[in-house]
């Protein structure tokens, strides 16, 4: 049985689509070999500026709130959303 004896890091996050139908999102990720968690934990911050990426490119909603948070994503391409998800905020947070 695969898995086995393997511990898994699990994200988990309800969002709402644009017409605002609640999605369940979940993404698990088995931990790695060394144990290191500094790396799992970049491991899945990077899957998940890619998720909230491809996200964003089909909600103006989710753009708002990334600008809100202080993330100066509108305008920009889904790679560079990626990009700029990956690292700290850089605008102010309006809230």
């Amino acid at each position: 049985m695969s898995g086995v004896g393997v511990r898994w890091l699990v994200s988990c996050d309800a969002v709402k689509t644009p017409s605002g139908a609640e999605v369940l999102c979940m993404n698990a990720f088995p931990e790695s070999k060394d144990g290191d968690p500094a790396q799992d934990l970049d491991r899945m911050n990077a899957s998940l500026a890619e998720w909230a990426a491809r996200s964003a490119a089909d909600s103006t909603a989710l753009i708002d709130r990334f600008e809100e948070l202080g993330y100066a994503v509108r305008g920009k391409s889904e790679d560079e959303i990626a990009e700029i998800l990956r690292q700290p905020p850089t605008g102010h947070r309006r809230t």
